[in-house]
């Protein structure tokens, strides 16, 4: 939407969220796994495009959307964990990363069910996406991510409770009462 744009800097910082579909293409000699390696997923995400990443509102920013992850979270699951992703995990237009995981206890490992990445004007520079500075123009820096993957929420949910079909009571606490009884 943005590409090939000049954003006018009084509209920062923009930020969108969206739910939709996600495709992710299945990577050959990978072996399936359910719910955890499914190629089209419906996923929440989100893209936050800030005017300097040195400055106090990209942080500022960053740490909104990360303390809104876990909430989310925090309403959803009993528990999940947050990992900083070392630099040798990183893919080549993140400059960090912060992932959601949940528990499998099938695989007997965690899944990484979300994520947030800081991109620095990676994604800008390539779309040209750019805003006008004092006598030049600039390009915004990017904080995005999948918030939230359902396939992969709903298959470590699924097999917290392996012998018959349990609806999580942080899940039936937001579902509507006539649903409660199951």
């Amino acid at each position: 939407m943005h590409a090939k744009q000049l954003i006018d800097p009084k509209h920062f910082p923009v930020a969108y969220f969206s739910t939709g579909r996600q495709y992710t293409p299945f990577r050959p000699g990978c072996t399936p796994i359910g719910l955890f390696t499914v190629c089209q997923a419906s996923a929440a995400l989100a893209f936050i495009l800030v005017k300097d990443s040195s400055s106090q509102e990209y942080h500022s920013q960053f740490e909104k959307l990360l303390n809104t992850v876990c909430t989310l979270y925090d309403n959803l699951c009993d528990h999940y964990q947050i990992v900083m992703r070392s630099a040798s995990e990183l893919r080549p237009w993140e400059s960090m990363r912060v992932s959601f995981e949940l528990w499998s206890a099938f695989s007997k490992q965690y899944v990484e069910i979300g994520h947030i990445s800081v991109s620095g004007e990676y994604f800008s520079k390539r779309l040209l996406i750019a805003y006008q500075a004092t006598n030049e123009r600039a390009f915004p820096s990017v904080i995005s991510g999948t918030v939230l993957s359902v396939p992969r929420l709903l298959g470590c949910l699924l097999e917290q409770n392996p012998d018959k079909f349990v609806i999580p009571p942080k899940v039936i606490e937001h579902m509507p009462t006539n649903y409660s009884s199951l």
